[in-house]
């Protein structure tokens, strides 16, 4: 059985209980979270699911996430690969044995100073950090992804493709995106098919969270399964 493959951020990651909006929110659902996008998206197209995403991470480690699944990959497969915000950036913990997670905000002065936070910050406004993941992250996963004859789809919370996204098949979307302001797509989802459709609107203000709700990942996986199975 194949399988359906899926990198990202949170937009992308299975909800979860030590994030507290969450917590409380599968309180507000009875004491069980609703299915993700992509737990109705594989049992639509029947394949397995194998989810690496991770929350409030950056570009630089959704391709991590890539690099720890490709041995899986195989023929038939699918992957759904989400980038994320172009500003998040990784930092070594303390420790020296994992990675720290940081993006616009207050930053804990104990792990760096807000100066360099700040700079960080500014430095990765540049185009330079867009091009290592539109010109070397994605040409190396698209290489690997077409000699193992994997089906792959990118898509994108945040502005990296900026007006430039390719029409493309493998960029979700693309076909609409093209006319959409700056290609986020995650964007696009929000405004014009889950309006209302996240935690804070379907809670009435209750919890004060802008990720998708049950109906939002409802709405996201008939979206995409629409999408794929005119393209794959």
């Amino acid at each position: 059985m194949n399988s359906l493959f899926i990198c990202g951020c949170s937009f992308s990651a299975d909800f979860y209980e030590n994030n507290p909006n969450f917590f409380e929110y599968k309180k507000y659902m009875g004491g069980k979270f609703p299915k993700t996008w992509s737990e109705i998206l594989s049992e639509k197209l029947k394949l397995n699911r194998r989810n690496f995403a991770e929350p409030s991470v950056g570009n630089d480690q959704i391709f991590h996430q890539f690099c720890s699944l490709v041995n899986e990959l195989k023929e038939g497969d699918i992957l759904i690969l989400q980038w994320s915000y172009n500003f998040r950036y990784r930092w070594r913990d303390r420790n020296n044995t994992s990675w720290l997670h940081i993006g616009p905000g207050k930053i804990d002065e104990s792990v760096m100073n807000k100066e360099t936070h700040e700079n960080i910050l500014i430095n990765r406004d540049s185009e330079l950090y867009i091009k290592i993941v539109t010109e070397d992250y994605m040409k190396l996963i698209d290489i690997i992804c077409e000699y193992k004859k994997v089906k792959l789809f990118y898509w994108c919370a945040g502005e990296l493709f900026g007006e430039k996204i390719p029409d493309e098949k493998k960029f979700m979307m693309s076909d609409i995106l093209t006319n959409f302001l700056d290609g986020d797509l995650r964007r696009y989802i929000m405004l014009n098919v889950c309006q209302n459709m996240n935690i804070v609107d379907e809670t009435n203000g209750l919890i004060n969270d802008g990720h998708n709700g049950k109906i939002g990942h409802e709405k996201q996986a008939e979206l995409f399964y629409e999408y794929l199975i005119k393209n794959i």
